[in-house]
């Protein structure tokens, strides 16, 4: 009894020191509060949503932050064609790599449809004057008028009964399934963009069912990754068309600068860790980095390493040697800090890849990272790719470290055509193709 006091006690500890230290985790923490205190009890907005749908919808109030937010909304043939993208919200300052992708399926479609582009948010909190600055923004980026449909406001919007949705999150699928079954959206116009298992980011629980069933619901799906393709089809029976699977986008040029300015010199070790994000497996990662340290033995010392992607406190890896935090960076400065490091390790527990394993790889240094189902290991010949346990990547980071101490880092190396998906551009054609243009 008196140590689960204890492990209590210290549990709270270490989240009020990740309160107070990193503003992503206090970012993520107001959210979940947030949205935990709104499942609570209908807010306005929901009763108001509630009148609204059918009585066949009412059931799936509160299994998603925003069920029945699409169930609820009015067509009329008068009203032009839209394809309408559906995110939770858009904070263009805080819109990292998933949204930048669905804006650009967004944009590809519309260009290769003729149709305007709207995007639609789900989020409560995101009101009139963000929509107003997304509007802004998203106008700049698509180089044409782009309309903004916050929640509050869709009660109020008119969509043509022949739009096109695209949704991406789970929570922005299931709103779409429930008003199929509701007849107010038709599901063979709706485009899944799916990139990542995101039951996977849950517990077994509804939220981890409801996410799981929004793959059968009749959408398209887009998959971002072969290798996450590859996992959805074997692992979870999720039935996916290679003809609608695309590669990530890597800044190529940037890759290329990054490999030119690469050096030799002593050996810098990057991880890639954010505490509060479960699915990077921090605590393996620092277990990992523990194990090379006592295989390296007094060579350790000459190893520099350093952590980016979340500030948190340094950290003893034994013989001396500390893991230091250089925090969350800008682009830019990620850019600048990736030249310095030749060996960069980079956990995930989930089949889509990340970038940092592949941006690392491909400019010459070496990345290691944990295999998961089967879908990493020949993704590129200086990405190790290996079992999930301290010892394993241990290993492997080890063998990295001594491999650049003896050969420097590498040069420019691309990945293998076709390796990670087909081209974008090709697979928006064919999905154009299935949605009737």
């Amino acid at each position: 009894m008196f140590t689960r006091v204890l492990t209590a006690l210290r549990d709270v500890a270490t989240y009020n020191a990740l309160l107070v230290r990193s503003g992503s985790f206090r970012a993520d923490a107001m959210k979940a509060y947030s949205e935990w205190l709104l499942a609570q009890r209908p807010t306005v907005q929901v009763r108001r949503e509630i009148a609204r749908v059918t009585p066949a919808a009412v059931p799936h109030t509160g299994l998603s932050g925003a069920a029945l937010a699409l169930a609820a909304t009015s067509q009329s043939d008068h009203t032009p064609r839209r394809i309408n993208i559906v995110l939770t919200d858009f904070i263009p300052n805080r819109a990292f790599a998933g949204i930048h992708t669905a804006l650009d399926v967004a944009d590809k479609l519309g260009a290769r449809t003729g149709l305007p582009v709207q995007l639609v948010t789900l989020s409560e909190r995101f009101g009139a004057n963000e929509a107003a600055e997304a509007r802004t923004v998203l106008t700049q980026r698509f180089a044409r008028p782009v309309n903004v449909v916050y929640r509050d406001a869709l009660l109020d919007t008119t969509f043509n009964p022949d739009d096109i949705w695209v949704v991406t999150h789970w929570t922005t699928a299931h709103p779409a399934a429930v008003a199929a079954r509701a007849g107010v959206i038709r599901s063979e116009n709706v485009v899944y963009l799916i990139q990542d298992y995101e039951p996977g980011f849950h517990a077994w629980s509804t939220a981890h069912t409801v996410a799981r069933s929004t793959y059968d619901a009749g959408f398209h799906h887009l998959v971002n990754s072969a290798p996450l393709a590859k996992y959805l089809r074997d692992t979870a029976g999720v039935e996916i068309d290679d003809e609608c699977v695309f590669a990530p986008a890597l800044n190529i040029a940037r890759m290329q600068e990054v490999a030119r300015l690469r050096e030799r010199g002593p050996v810098r070790v990057l991880f890639y860790g954010r505490p509060s994000k479960p699915r990077n497996l921090f605590s393996l990662g620092v277990a990992a980095m523990m194990d090379a340290v006592q295989r390296l033995g007094d060579r350790a010392v000459s190893v520099e390493f350093i952590s980016a992607g979340e500030a948190h406190d340094s950290i003893d890896l034994g013989a001396g040697v500390q893991l230091k935090s250089v925090g969350a960076l800008p682009w830019d400065a990620y850019f600048a800090l990736l030249p310095t490091a030749s060996v960069v390790l980079s956990l995930q527990a989930s089949p889509h890849p990340s970038h940092p394993p592949l941006e690392a790889a491909v400019s010459g240094a070496i990345a290691v990272t944990n295999e998961f189902a089967q879908t990493r290991n020949d993704l590129h010949p200086r990405l190790s790719a290996v079992s999930a346990d301290p010892e394993s990547l241990g290993a492997a980071l080890t063998d990295a470290i001594n491999r650049i101490s003896d050969e420097g880092p590498g040069s420019y190396s691309g990945l293998a055509d076709g390796i990670l998906g087909s081209e974008i551009d090709g697979v928006i054609d064919t999905l154009a193709g299935r949605i009737g243009f």
